[in-house]
């Protein structure tokens, strides 16, 4: 619990004054308040890695653990889902452009499943084959799989609401971009938002920046034929292959 809380109030200050600035400004600007959004998104994820909130590692491909406690990966996986709630109330016009599903459900969520293991089979296959896994990361305990499912698709739902929910569907409203170019645009500014995360919270470097966009363009896709929900399953479920130390 004091992890969290710490976490919390790190997160205040910095959630105040986007509390701020979407309240000074008028309801019909999607595009601020979208800026405002990732900027929010990018601060609640970094200050994640001097907390121990989550490791990412660098040596044998990038791979990831988060803190192994049921409470705080339940929180993370919450937090994602109730900033979502909070960002579809407080910019109606950019809730409009999210499309949760587009045909079969079920159809969706079997291609978001196969999404997710195109995103993840290079690095898994690499690591698997050349690099021990206690090399990156270790084992995870199998109790901590429930939750290590809650944060990966609970912090990634508010990941996919903001790129391939309101980026995707806003740039959708303009007549010059087809879709198939939102799917592409969406991958290249979500990998654009990774670039703290590579070169100065951690060392990852360009690894980093090549595999969000390759994970962003896959999930955009998704996002085109299939809704926002499918792309969620991909995006998710390829992070939790990545932490879960299955291979």
């Amino acid at each position: 619990m004091h992890l969290i809380l710490e976490y919390v109030m790190v997160l205040i200050p910095g959630l105040v004054l986007g509390g701020v600035l979407l309240w000074g400004l008028k309801r019909n600007s999607p595009l601020w308040h979208l800026g405002i959004f990732i900027m929010v998104f990018i601060f609640t994820r970094d200050a994640m890695t001097p907390l121990g909130l989550w490791r990412i590692g660098s040596q044998g491909g990038i791979w990831l653990r988060f803190y192994p406690d049921p409470l705080v990966l339940a929180f993370l996986g919450a937090s994602g889902v109730v900033l979502v709630l909070l960002f579809q109330v407080a910019s109606p016009a950019l809730a409009e452009t999210v499309v949760w599903f587009r045909r079969r459900w079920w159809t969706g969520l079997l291609v978001g499943l196969a999404g997710a293991l195109v995103v993840a089979a290079p690095l898994l296959i690499y690591q698997g084959l050349a690099i021990p896994l206690d090399e990156r990361g270790g084992m995870v305990p199998r109790g901590m799989i429930p939750f290590l499912l809650m944060v990966t698709l609970g912090g990634n739902f508010l990941e996919e609401v903001l790129f391939r929910g309101y980026v995707f569907g806003w740039l959708t409203t303009r007549e010059e971009v087809a879709p198939g170019k939102a799917a592409v645009l969406s991958g290249v500014l979500f990998s654009f938002g990774h670039l703290f995360l590579a070169f100065t919270v951690t060392d990852l470097g360009i690894g980093l920046l090549v595999f969000t966009l390759w994970e962003g363009c896959l999930a955009g896709v998704v996002r085109w034929h299939y809704g926002v929900i499918p792309a969620v399953v991909t995006h998710g479920l390829a992070i939790f292959l990545l932490a879960a130390g299955v291979v």
